[in-house]
């Protein structure tokens, strides 16, 4: 009875982090639209916000990816 439990925690945990990693992604992914909008890629810090959106955004997916493996028992 601990097995299924454990592997639904597991996929919520998943899916949990997941939508946090999509936070973060939004959040730099907004921060470097404004530093683009303001001093465009002059500003060295546009591209470590973007470089950080990407990274969330993998993270992201790779979190739902691993998610959506689980629950098919892969």
């Amino acid at each position: 009875m601990l097995q299924p439990v454990a592997r639904a925690g597991g996929i919520l945990w998943l899916q949990i982090s997941g939508v946090f990693f999509a936070l973060f992604a939004l959040f730099f992914l907004g921060h470097a639209w404004q530093t683009i909008r303001s001093a465009g890629w002059r500003d060295r810090h546009a591209e470590i916000y973007a470089l950080l959106a990407a990274a969330f955004c993998w993270f992201t997916v790779s979190s739902f990816w691993r998610a959506r493996s689980r629950t098919r028992g892969r």
